[in-house]
């Protein structure tokens, strides 16, 4: 906590436990289309507050957050189960599977399909 910016204990004490919040929301909804308007209000931030402290504190932007939490789900799922890949990216909120494709391929360095055969 003592990372977090703020003069005063209290200030940082509070923008902790308001970071928390848009972590702990980001973590529960990742699956779905969550705005950053939406995150704010949650947090009770402002946008540009919430991105700023976002990523001093976790060391990533909230969207860099979704995405990883989108990209280690799917990784799980393509390892443990046999869902389509198809399924696997609507599941985890890609809206289409070619960003789902692009992004796990940038990110991972093989395609979804050979990380499933690995």
């Amino acid at each position: 906590m003592n990372t977090v910016p703020g003069t005063r204990p209290a200030t940082r004490e509070e923008l902790f436990r308001r970071l928390t919040i848009a972590y702990e929301y980001l973590h529960a909804y990742y699956n779905r289309s969550v705005t950053l308007e939406e995150v704010s209000r949650v947090a009770c931030l402002s946008k540009n507050h919430l991105i700023r402290s976002f990523r001093h504190f976790f060391k990533r932007t909230p969207h860099q957050f979704i995405i990883e939490k989108r990209l280690l789900e799917a990784q799980r799922l393509l390892a443990h189960t046999d869902i389509s890949i198809t399924e696997i990216s609507q599941r985890v909120g890609f809206e289409t599977p070619s960003s789902f494709n692009k992004l796990f391929r940038q990110r991972t360095g093989c395609s979804p399909q050979m990380f499933r055969k690995k």
